[in-house]
């Protein structure tokens, strides 16, 4: 005969769909307390059958990875899902649940156990959390240091940059052939000399100017200027033979300042897991 039942501890009426009932308004129960120091070896459990050891939970107390583990896939799994040094994106505008913002600040002003984990993560001689701020994780290479802000939110075009392009030739056309057209109006004064031995005297000269002399008091030589007003201007060309190039300098109009090399983007805060 085959009797089946269940265990309730604290109560005389067990839930019928469980083995194992346990009531209490003031008590909890306490898992096994294991140090796991390696999280793909079931040491130091021992006296498992092989394959019966899927599902068995412990709270593992190895300082950095406290918290509930069961073991599955031949490794412990953490309950909780997280990691001391994981990261993650949030909405949340402060420190949570182990979770601490990555804003540049002094490890010292962490909790000890934080600090602790900080340490661990980012070496003891760092002084301060990575600062996320305005800045996109990126995989690391195998020169790049973890946890080590590279790069730059602006680009600048150099002449490096630009395509390897010969642009044509940037002299004008040699067939310049030109003269250019002047006013030759001759002197601005025209000087006369006169033997005079008369009073009154008219003189004409060529048709360019035409004055009296007016009444003279004795005779002799007299020297008389007279302005010449545009008078009688000669059109001139110089000659044609004139062939020449110009050099051209073309000024881009720029100002030097750096592209925005920030892609459309959805502004959250980060965060790194350093445990509660």
């Amino acid at each position: 005969m085959s009797v089946f039942s269940q265990v309730g501890i604290n109560t005389d009426s067990p839930a019928e769909d469980s083995i194992l009932d346990i009531e209490s308004t003031d008590k909890g129960i306490l898992i096994p307390r294991i140090n796991l120091p390696d999280a793909n070896s079931i040491s130091p459990i021992t006296n498992i059958p092989e394959g019966n050891s899927e599902g068995l939970l412990v709270y593992n107390t190895n300082p950095g990875n406290e918290g509930f583990y069961y073991w599955k896939d031949n490794k412990w799994n953490g309950i909780s899902g997280n990691t001391i040094g994981d990261i993650k994106n949030g909405f949340q505008i402060e420190d949570h649940g182990g979770w601490y913002i990555l804003d540049g600040r002094l490890i010292s002003s962490l909790p000890p156990k934080a600090q602790a984990h900080a340490e661990a993560i980012f070496g003891v001689t760092a002084t301060n959390l990575p600062d996320a701020t305005d800045k996109f994780l990126k995989a690391k290479n195998g020169s790049e240091t973890l946890a080590s802000t590279e790069g730059s939110n602006t680009v600048s075009i150099t002449q490096a940059n630009l395509p390897n392009y010969n642009l044509p030739t940037a002299t004008t056309d040699v067939k310049g052939d030109h003269g250019h057209q002047y006013q030759d109006k001759g002197s601005d004064e025209i000087e006369v000399v006169v033997d005079l031995t008369f009073g009154d005297i008219m003189l004409t000269v060529a048709g360019i100017i035409n004055v009296n002399l007016g009444p003279l008091l004795s005779s002799g030589t007299e020297i008389y200027t007279e302005q010449v007003a545009n008078k009688n201007s000669v059109s001139r060309n110089t000659a044609s033979e004139g062939n020449h190039t110009h050099e051209v300098v073309v000024n881009s109009g720029g100002s030097n300042e750096p592209l925005n090399n920030v892609p459309s983007s959805l502004i959250t805060n980060v965060f790194v897991y350093l445990g509660e």
